[in-house]
């Protein structure tokens, strides 16, 4: 029951404190150099954004206190399960929604780069600079095992980057299906492996997590509605 306890202002805040958390430095560092950003401020960008998370969790505190206060218990009204669970998802139906399409177009963006055709490059210059990126140079690394060796430091955080992906990744969607099949038989098995597997495809790993969390929290509002109505 700890699902319909969370307060509709904390979902509505979420994306605005992710906006100023983790977006606005992003954007911060992405300012052209040398015209607004100089060499020490983009540095200064780059480790302050290390810190979004905390900034994410300031930003989430504050403006649900404020809220809240205004609120004075407003949001509370509805009191049967099936109430509360329809008022969960109606908050929180939008953050899984951003969520995917954030994981969405940042992966098929990265997709695109690394499948542009040739014909494309000779027509486009600036497509040309990725006519040395392709899909296996992106997400298939080389493993990290003698006689391998880093032949550069950029190529060896590229390569740790990719599996740190992979295992964080993997890692993320076992404890994912373990939850699926926690809530009930009927929400996990071949058919769940094979949408996370249609998910990762397309959005990352990132997002088949988000919505398997999603499908997951779906299914337990249904048991909950289900019960509910057997005891009336």
């Amino acid at each position: 029951m700890n699902l319909i306890k969370v307060h509709g202002i904390d979902l509505n805040i979420l994306p605005f404190s992710l906006l100023l958390a983790y977006f606005a430095p992003t954007i911060c560092m992405m300012l052209p150099y040398p015209i607004i950003n100089s060499h020490s401020s983009w540095q200064g960008w780059i480790a302050t954004w290390q810190f979004f998370p905390l900034y994410t969790v300031a930003f989430q505190w504050a403006l649900g206190s404020f809220f809240k206060a205004v609120d004075q218990g407003k949001g509370f009204k509805l009191k049967s399960d099936e109430g509360k669970m329809i008022g969960y998802f109606w908050h929180a139906r939008p953050l899984y929604i951003g969520a995917l399409f954030i994981c969405a177009v940042f992966h098929v963006n990265v997709l695109a780069i690394c499948l542009l055709p040739e014909w494309l490059m000779d027509i486009f210059p600036i497509a040309g600079t990725y006519r040395n990126v392709s899909f296996a140079s992106v997400f298939l690394p080389p493993v990290p095992l003698p006689p391998f060796e880093v032949v550069s430091t950029i190529r060896g955080i590229h390569t740790f980057l990719i599996w740190d992906m992979f295992i964080s990744g993997t890692a993320a969607l076992v404890w994912a299906a373990l939850q699926a099949r926690n809530v009930s038989s009927r929400t996990f098995g071949v058919k769940w492996v094979l949408k996370m597997i249609g998910y990762t495809i397309i959005t990352g790993p990132t997002g088949a997590f988000v919505m398997a969390m999603w499908e997951r929290d779906s299914a337990v509002a249904e048991l909950l509605i289900e019960q509910a109505m057997k005891d009336k």
